[in-house]
């Protein structure tokens, strides 16, 4: 069954099993392509080439944010493209943009909520997501799910799940299902804000436009060396900053370059 989204373009979702139990998780969508500045320091949250700007996230990709937003080169969206479904957007819609960021650590979310609208939305325990409205021909994005954060003495692992979708079809579901019995993985376990901690490295997408219809191809990342209580397999990466070295927080790849697979965004 195909599964739609009214959005156009390129979006991410992310969710994990803690929300609202004071974890807070990141979602994170960086464009690798274009930065021709950053040739040996493309990077995450912005730890290198820092004015480049090159992650849509919490930090710089929000209306409600501190920074941003990036400039991807992109038009910005139609002000009722960021209304509506639990959007904490305001003003000036952006594009790219993280349309909701869940923080976590103050646990302010509440799962008995059915509306995503209701308490003024932020109340609501959805995914955070990143929209690219109209990605151009040959972009590439690399798209991660970060523990930043948590507060209190709690040790449940967050069980994470990331939908990707294409013109609003889904062309990615993985992770945490629990619908699926031992589809308990990817788990984040150590937080660790920007720079350390846990990061599952998703996949890497490649958007197509041909006579104004777009299309993706979307690869997702792997591991040569799994990490029996994060990745569980193969079938996915969690990167941490005390196993596989401080820049598998850093740099997209080892060596800061373009990653030319969705396997050379993981360190191990």
């Amino acid at each position: 069954m195909q599964i739609e989204v009214r959005a156009p373009g390129l979006r991410a979702e992310g969710c994990w099993s803690t929300e609202g139990q004071y974890d807070d998780l990141d979602l994170h969508m960086a464009k690798v392509d274009g930065f021709t500045q950053c040739a040996t320091s493309h990077a995450w949250s912005d730890n290198a080439c820092a004015t480049a700007n090159e992650d849509c996230y919490y930090g710089d990709c929000s209306t409600v944010s501190f920074n941003g937003p990036p400039n991807w080169g992109y038009a910005a969206g139609a002000p009722t493209d960021c209304t509506g479904w639990g959007s904490q957007s305001t003003g000036t819609c952006s594009n790219p943009r993280l349309d909701r960021d869940a923080n976590g650590l103050s646990g302010e979310c509440d799962a008995t909520l059915s509306n995503p609208n209701g308490g003024g939305g932020a109340t609501f325990c959805g995914p955070e997501n990143i929209n690219v409205d109209a990605p151009a021909n040959g972009d590439v994005f690399a798209v991660g799910l970060r523990f930043y954060g948590r507060n209190g003495s709690a040790t449940t692992n967050a069980l994470s799940h990331v939908n990707i979708y294409c013109d609003g079809a889904r062309i990615l579901s993985a992770g945490y299902d629990p619908t699926t019995p031992g589809a308990v993985y990817p788990q984040l376990i150590t937080p660790g804000q920007d720079t350390t901690g846990d990061m599952w490295k998703v996949a890497l997408v490649t958007t197509s436009v041909t006579g104004g219809a777009l299309t993706c191809n979307v690869a997702p990342t792997q591991s040569t060396t799994p990490d029996a209580q994060r990745d569980g397999s193969t079938a996915y990466c969690v990167d941490n900053a005390s196993l596989q070295g401080a820049n598998s927080q850093k740099y997209l790849t080892n060596g800061g370059g373009v990653p030319a697979t969705a396997n050379s965004l993981c360190y191990h």
